[in-house]
């Protein structure tokens, strides 16, 4: 694949637009000096050669060709048509320089010199022709900007070749101005190069050339190798310091300031001393790039090292495919886990490494993922396959890579053999199976067994109370304390199992979560206990609490025993119980929000070892005759903390009271598209 273009040449081909640009302006002032007949329009300076009219029309059509050249439309038809334009303007240059010569060769006299504007200067043998160096260079510039992207055998661009001897021809003539030789750039008969011709044409010679910067001798100056900046370096000094240093000479010699032969002498050894800065500069320079390349390479030898120790001894297979679908490179683990060698896998079609039923629609996915490489998992949510060397099969979890090379790309696919994985994945879905029959049976049996022993209870129940109100102080005091037993146990009884059904309908009885104001909802709970806050004089206040998405029945539950037993698990002093909430982002398992609700009391308190165990189901601190209960409560608020996502511990010293914090998931809009889609 070839490589990116350099950041530079974007830039140059802007610069080349630009010069088509300027020189198209050159030629439309020398016509528009000929239209208003204005000298300086025409020779920028008194005495020197104008500008004939023909010169600059053909300037102002090679500076729009070249524009031509470098706009570039989004759209084809419209890149098309700009092109058609800029070769059609080029050729219109080439048969006005050709044309001119031929007047010049073989005296003929074809009308166009003075078609434009008629030319009565005598400055001239042949008034209004432009001179004939001025006519060869439009001859070689028209076929440079025809040929701009024709190429030889050997990566020549033809338009730079073309441009060469115009640049010379250009500079030659700049140098006799700058010299003020006027018999080099005035060649009787003919009329001869103008100052802003010499200009315009430079102009456009560097043009060309920055137009198409990657083929040709260009190539060569914007490489980023040595060569380019070795060339970079020295190309302008070659041309700037002679010329200044034949002008100084001239100059010198001028004003009497010293001989001929010690001008020469002068001149050889500027020369030979500027360049000799040069050459130590540029040596330098090239100094500097070699030790960073070495270094350079050393590092990339270093890192190449390492990839082919990271790729060699990977534990997974490593497989690289060229776009043809053919096995380029493979690892030593991709010899063991197929059962090739690496010879025999070079170069084989990686169909040779998939079972044979998945092949042809390998196949097209090859394709597919060919035209829009990226890294990504083979087969999201299919099961892959790969097949060793004896025809035996493995399940397969395959990644893949392109990787940019110099002999275009490759993809890497890396191959891992996942029959453990997929007997363990079995083995777990195996028990994650059995244990939720397990527990489904469990909370069938807990609750048919809660169920069937209501009835016999409660007759026991009914028994025991009826035998409490008739035979009251008629069987002696012995028999109301065992009646009395009989009462409170079955009490206890009932109680127990209607906690027993409450928890193991958590999971099975639950509602769907929708939007509860928790407000609202303690509300309704301190309501319930308003006999039991009323008794033990406790005060419950609360902050601003949100809406949450919960399931109503189970929150009312929740609030109730966390406020039930702070009223309960109090001291001697009337209980103080605050409920408050705070959002906390991010706190989720899934990363969303959370209200994370606090209850306060100021009650007995929790010994730090115990934390943990209230929260289990018939775990108790203390005995029925002290505080009353079954020790199913805080085990029931644990569940329905854990359904609703979230988590519930506490905070406790004995005799400090204690915070129980509980956190639930923020009701968004989100829980309410999701519930709405639910019940569809």
């Amino acid at each position: 694949m070839a490589a990116n273009p350099p950041p530079s040449f974007p830039l140059l081909h802007r610069l080349s637009a630009a010069a088509g640009v300027v020189t198209a302006l050159t030629g439309s002032a020398g016509l528009a000096g000929w239209v208003f007949d204005v000298e300086y329009l025409k020779s920028v300076l008194p005495g020197l050669m104008s500008m004939k009219p023909n010169t600059a029309l053909a300037f102002v059509l090679a500076g729009a060709a070249l524009w031509f050249l470098q706009a570039r439309p989004s759209q084809e038809a419209a890149a098309a048509r700009y092109r058609a334009t800029a070769q059609g303007l080029a050729a219109a240059v080439g048969l006005i320089g050709v044309a001119t010569l031929a007047e010049y060769l073989f005296g003929w006299e074809l009308g166009i010199d003075q078609l434009l504007f008629a030319d009565n200067s005598r400055k001239s043998a042949y008034p209004g022709r432009m001179a004939a160096v001025t006519a060869l260079n439009f001859a070689l510039l028209g076929g440079a900007l025809l040929l701009i992207d024709t190429e030889t055998r050997r990566g020549y661009r033809l338009a730079q070749l073309l441009v060469l001897p115009v640049a010379v021809l250009s500079l030659f003539g700049l140098i006799n101005y700058l010299y003020g030789v006027e018999a080099l750039y005035r060649i009787t008969p003919f009329s001869s190069l103008a100052l802003h011709a010499t200009v315009a044409f430079l102009l456009l010679c560097a043009g060309i050339l920055l137009a198409r910067p990657d083929r040709g001798l260009m190539a060569v100056v914007v490489a980023e190798g040595t060569a380019g900046i070795t060339l970079r370096y020295l190309l302008p000094a070659a041309i700037v310091v002679p010329v200044a240093a034949g002008w100084l000479r001239l100059q010198g010699e001028r004003a009497g300031l010293y001989e001929l032969e010690f001008g020469l002498a002068l001149f050889a050894l500027s020369n030979v001393v500027v360049f000799m800065v040069l050459i130590g500069w540029s040596a330098r320079v090239l100094h500097r790039v070699d030790t960073e390349r070495t270094r350079a390479e050393r590092a990339l030898r270093a890192s190449q090292a390492m990839f082919q120790g990271l790729y060699e001894f990977s534990p997974d297979a490593i497989v690289a495919v060229n776009r043809e679908g053919r096995i380029a490179r493979v690892n030593a683990q991709s010899e063991r886990l197929f059962g090739y060698a690496r010879e025999e896998m070079l170069g084989q079609p990686v169909e040779l490494l998939i079972p044979q039923r998945f092949a042809e629609q390998h196949e097209r996915d090859r394709r597919d993922y060919a035209a829009r490489p990226r890294p990504r998992p083979m087969g999201a949510g299919l099961e892959l396959y790969a097949r060793r060397k004896d025809g035996g099969e493995f399940p397969a979890d395959v990644n893949l890579g392109p990787l940019e090379t110099e002999d275009g790309m490759l993809v890497l696919s890396t191959v891992r053999d996942i029959t453990e994985r997929k007997r363990i994945e079995e083995a777990l879905s195996q028990q994650a199976r059995e244990l939720s029959r397990s527990n489904a049976d469990l909370e069938r049996f807990a609750y048919v067994a809660s169920h069937d022993l209501q009835e016999p209870l409660r007759m026991v129940s009914s028994f025991t109370q009826l035998l409490a109100r008739r035979y009251q102080g008629k069987l002696g005091p012995d028999a109301d304390e065992y009646i009395g037993y009989a009462v409170s146990g079955a009490a206890r009884m009932q109680q127990l199992i209607n906690d027993l059904l409450a928890y193991s309908r958590v999971g099975t009885r639950g509602r769907p979560l929708a939007p509860i104001p928790v407000e609202d909802m303690l509300a309704e709970v301190l309501a319930d206990l308003q006999v039991a806050i009323r008794e033990s004089g406790a005060v419950v206040t609360h902050g601003t609490l949100p809406t949450v998405a919960a399931d109503a029945t189970q929150l009312r539950q929740l609030l109730q025993n966390l406020v039930g037993n702070a009223i309960k698990f109090r001291g001697e002093r009337p209980p103080r119980i605050h409920v408050s909430a705070e959002l906390r982002e991010h706190s989720g398992a899934k990363g969303e929000a959370q209200w994370l609700f606090a209850v306060r009391d100021t009650g007995i308190g929790i010994a730090p070892e115990y934390r943990d165990r209230i929260f289990l189901i018939f775990q108790r601190l203390h005995t029925a005759q002290e505080y009353p209960g079954t020790g199913i409560g805080l085990a029931l608020c644990k569940r329905i903390v854990e359904r609703h996502g979230g988590h519930i511990w506490v905070e406790s010293e004995p005799g400090q009271g204690s915070v129980f914090y509980f956190t639930l998931p923020e009701w968004v809009a989100a829980d309410k598209k999701q519930l709405e889609t639910a019940h569809a």
